[in-house]
């Protein structure tokens, strides 16, 4: 027999009500290995509030994005998958609001506030540091947006958002070991840029173990997969010559820009990669226009020579993994195991100590 209207009515309306309450249990974010569910509500708040949604306009590589020169890839997706990532190991409420708020402090274009606030380029040399400005700014700049009044009514003070703290082993580590953070950005820069699957950003997940103490692997196949990425991104991508050349013209225009007060330093810290890059677009000015052709045309913008010989001199920072690999009861790393992969880690290692000159198309 069918139902009557108002039996039917009733029955949606309590279905309907019995899906709303499941739904704002759990927050579901998605990551490029698949979905996560939220249910702390100390994170739903954090993911809510400005200092957050800021960091969708935040891309990974800087200015490159809006040059077409690598493709989107926004701090507030790495922050996600970095909680993610620390939640998975069973991490303390601490240690998962630390990991979301990590990127937090990002300026405009990313790293390129190292350039402008921390690098001094005078002398032509520019080696990466292991601190970069945003992590100095970082509590300083949680506090201007009262981040402090959310995490203290969760009895967590505003200083325990400090990534770097001793304790949180699942979201920092020393190279040339695993951690969150790590772990996070390889796998998305390799999945945008095509070089793995989302399946396989899956399985390196999956297969990746956390003991209270370090990130290890239980596959040495699926461990060099992931390792691999590290190896290639730092020598063709994070460390590659032409990303030092496009960082130093961009960061030109925009000290032109400050220069002219056509930006402010408030906006580097505080605005977004976007409306930023439109004003200097449109801002006509000679000496911005030319940095811009040459960011436009940056493989003919410079010439590789040996380190010392160049106008600017680098030394990137070897962002390559070593990843634990667990076999039999015992810890081994991926080089000890793969003498192929031992071969490519060294060779990228000695290239980054060797570093490279670059003579400047000014």
């Amino acid at each position: 027999m069918l139902q009557s209207n108002s039996t039917l009515r009733y029955h949606l309306f309590f279905m309907s009500l019995v899906l709303c309450t499941h739904l704002n249990a759990e927050r579901i974010i998605d990551t490029v290995w698949g979905k996560e569910v939220i249910t702390d509500p100390l994170i739903e708040e954090l993911l809510d509030h400005e200092v957050m949604t800021r960091l969708e306009s935040i891309d990974q590589s800087g200015p490159h994005l809006y040059f077409g020169i690598t493709p989107k890839f926004d701090r507030l997706s790495h922050s996600k998958g970095v909680w993610a990532l620390v939640q998975r190991a069973g991490r303390t409420q601490k240690e998962c609001a630390a990991a979301l708020m990590h990127d937090a402090s990002h300026t405009v274009f990313s790293h390129l506030g190292d350039v402008i606030f921390k690098k001094d380029t005078t002398k032509g040399v520019y080696e990466e540091k292991a601190h970069s400005y945003q992590d100095e700014i970082h509590l300083y700049f949680l506090k201007q947006h009262g981040i402090d009044a959310i995490t203290e009514k969760y009895n967590i003070p505003l200083e325990d958002l400090n990534p770097d703290l001793e304790d949180y082993k699942a979201l920092e580590q020393s190279l040339p070991d695993m951690c969150a953070d790590r772990i996070q950005y390889n796998i998305h820069t390799g999945v945008v840029f095509n070089m793995i699957s989302t399946d396989d950003a899956c399985d390196i997940v999956y297969n990746l173990c956390f003991d209270g103490t370090r990130w290890y692997f239980t596959d040495p196949v699926i461990a060099k997969k992931f390792a691999h990425l590290s190896v290639h991104f730092t020598k063709y991508l994070w460390g590659a010559p032409y990303n030092g050349a496009f960082y130093h013209y961009f960061a030109r225009a925009l000290r032109r820009a400050l220069e002219l007060n056509i930006i402010t330093h408030e906006d580097i810290h505080f605005s977004t990669d976007r409306k930023v890059f439109d004003i200097l677009k449109e801002s006509n000015d000679p000496a911005i226009m030319h940095a811009f052709e040459l960011c436009n045309n940056i493989y003919q913008s410079f010439m590789t020579v040996t380190y010392g010989q160049g106008d600017l001199n680098i030394k990137p920072k070897c962002r390559a993994i070593d990843p634990l690999i667990l076999i039999d009861n015992e810890f081994k790393r991926l080089s000890e195991l793969d003498q192929d992969f031992a071969q490519e880690f060294n060779a990228v290692y000695q290239w980054c100590k060797d570093g490279y000159g670059l003579l400047l198309y000014e």
